[in-house]
C-alpha cells in the first residue's frame, strides 16, 4: 500500500502551520494551545503539551521540547501539583482536579532529560520532580495500600456518561495508573531512587491484579469495587507507554504480548467505525441505539473515529511489526486532513443532524463559562460545514492529532525527523 509523497508533504506543510496557529507566547518556555484558539480549545492543557512536547523529542526536536519542559517549571504549584489547562500568563482556568496531569507533566521532564543528557536541567528539575512525586504518593498513601493503585477522579476523559452523567474515569483506571506507574519509573531510573523503582513496580502489580479481566485490560475497578468492561482507548496505554516487556508474564498464563493482542482485538471490534472506518474513543449514541442491552460508559459528543487515537493504534502496530496495517491506518489518518490539516475527529453529517442536540443538552448539564461558548462554537462551525459536506471535522486543527501522527510517520520510516522552523 503506498502512500502519496505529495500527500506526505501537503500534512508536513500543514502541521508547521498549525503549530505556529496554536503556539502561545508565554513568559518562560514555549506553550502550544490544544487547538486553534478560535475553535474548542483555547487553552493550554497539560495533558497534550506533555505528550506534544515528547513527541518533539521522538522527532528529533530537543529544543521545543526542552522549550515546553520549561514552561512547565514555570507553573508547577510550590506544593509539586499541575493542574488541567493554562492561559497564556501560566494562570489555572479549570475547574476540577485531573490527577494525571502531575505525573504526565513530570514525565515529559523525566524524558527530555533522559534523551538529552542535559545535565543542568536534571539538577535545576530535580526539586520540583521530588515535590511531584512526594505529593502523587501522598495523595494515594491509602489508596496504595488498599489496591496498589493510585485514584482518579476525572483524567484523560473528562467528561461523564451522556446518559447517567457519571464521571467517566472516577475511581482506579487504566490510564492514570500507567502514566503513573511510568513517572515512578523514570525517577527511580533518572535520580537512581529504589523507592520510586518500589512504587512504579507496586502500580503494576495493582494493574495485574484489578486492570486484567477475560485476558485483556479494562477501564477501572468504580470506587464501590465494579469492574468496569467498557470499552475504551484506555486499553491502549500500557504499550503506549511501554510500561510491561512482551514476554512478562502478567498473570499464571498470559504474557503482556498477548494480554495486548487481546485487547487490540477487542477495541477492533467494539471501537472501530463501520462508517468512516477509524477508531472511536468509546461507544456513542448510535451504540447504545444498536445495543440497548449495553450498560457502559457511552460518548457524550457527537460520535465518529478519532484521529488521535487511530494514529496510537497506526504506532502500536508498527511496534508489533504489523506494518501492514500501521500503514493502512497512516493512509486513512491523511486521507481525512483538510488540506493537510488534522481534527480531533470527524463525524458524518448524518450522525451530526441525529445527534447534536444531544451534545448540546449535555453541555448545558455539565459545562459552564468560556468552555460552554466554545463548546457551542465548535457545533456552530459543524453546522456549516454540514451544509457543504458528508463528513465534518470536529475542532480543526488539534495539535495532538499532528503529533500523533508525525510519530507514526516517523516509526514507518516516511520521514527522518520533524523540527519546528518558526
Amino acid at each position: 500500500m503506498i502512500i502519496k509523497k505529495e500527500k506526505i508533504e501537503e500534512f508536513l506543510k500543514a502541521s508547521q502551520k498549525v503549530f505556529k496557529i496554536c503556539q502561545v507566547k508565554v513568559e518562560k518556555g514555549i506553550a502550544f494551545y490544544a487547538s486553534s484558539p478560535e475553535t474548542r480549545y483555547p487553552w493550554i492543557y497539560t495533558r497534550d503539551l506533555s505528550l506534544i512536547s515528547s513527541g518533539f523529542l521522538e522527532l528529533g526536536d530537543l529544543k521545543t521540547a526542552k522549550a515546553c519542559c520549561q514552561f512547565f517549571l514555570s507553573c508547577q504549584t510550590e506544593h509539586g501539583e499541575w493542574f488541567q489547562r493554562y492561559n497564556k500568563e501560566g494562570e489555572r482556568r479549570d475547574v476540577r482536579v485531573q490527577e494525571d496531569n502531575t505525573p504526565l507533566a513530570g514525565l515529559s521532564i523525566l524524558k527530555y532529560i533522559k534523551k538529552s543528557k542535559d545535565f543542568n536541567f536534571t539538577d535545576f528539575a530535580e526539586d520540583k520532580l521530588k515535590k511531584a512525586a512526594f505529593l502523587i504518593e501522598r495523595q494515594n498513601k491509602e489508596n496504595l495500600k488498599r489496591f496498589n493503585l493510585v485514584h482518579s477522579t476525572t483524567s484523560i476523559h473528562e467528561g461523564f456518561d451522556a446518559y447517567t452523567l457519571e464521571p467517566l474515569n472516577q475511581g482506579y483506571e487504566i490510564w492514570n495508573n500507567s502514566v503513573t506507574s511510568k513517572f515512578f519509573e523514570m525517577m527511580g531510573e533518572i535520580y537512581q531512587n529504589k523507592h520510586y523503582q518500589k512504587l512504579a513496580n507496586t502500580i503494576k502489580t495493582g494493574i495485574k491484579k484489578y486492570l486484567i479481566k477475560k485476558g485483556r485490560f479494562i477501564r477501572r475497578i468504580t470506587d464501590e469495587k465494579k469492574t468496569d468492561f467498557s470499552p475504551c482507548v484506555m486499553l491502549m496505554f500500557p504499550e503506549y507507554f511501554n510500561l510491561f516487556k512482551k514476554d512478562e508474564f502478567l498473570t499464571k498464563e498470559q504474557s503482556f504480548g498477548e494480554i495486548n493482542q487481546n485487547t487490540i482485538k477487542f477495541i477492533y471490534q467494539v471501537l472501530w467505525d463501520e462508517e468512516l472506518e477509524g477508531i472511536r474513543a468509546r461507544p456513542g449514541y448510535d451504540w447504545k441505539e444498536r445495543h440497548p442491552g449495553y450498560q457502559g460508559i457511552v460518548e457524550a459528543i457527537v460520535p465518529g473515529p478519532w484521529i488521535i487515537y487511530t494514529a496510537i493504534l497506526a504506532q502500536i502496530h508498527f511496534k508489533l511489526n504489523e506494518k501492514k496495517q500501521g500503514i493502512k491506518l497512516i493512509k486513512w489518518i491523511l486521507n481525512n486532513s483538510k488540506q493537510g490539516m488534522l481534527s480531533q475527529h470527524i463525524v458524518s453529517s448524518k450522525n451530526f443532524i441525529k445527534y447534536k442536540e444531544k451534545e448540546k443538552e449535555y453541555n448545558l448539564k455539565t459545562k459552564t463559562g468560556k468552555y460552554l461558548e466554545t463548546s457551542m462554537k465548535n457545533l456552530e462551525n459543524l453546522e456549516e460545514q454540514a451544509k457543504k459536506s458528508k463528513k465534518l471535522f470536529y475542532s480543526l486543527p488539534l495539535c495532538w492529532s499532528h503529533i500523533e501522527t508525525l510519530k507514526v510517520l516517523k516509526m514507518a520510516n516516511l520521514i527522518k525527523e520533524f523540527k519546528l522552523n518558526f
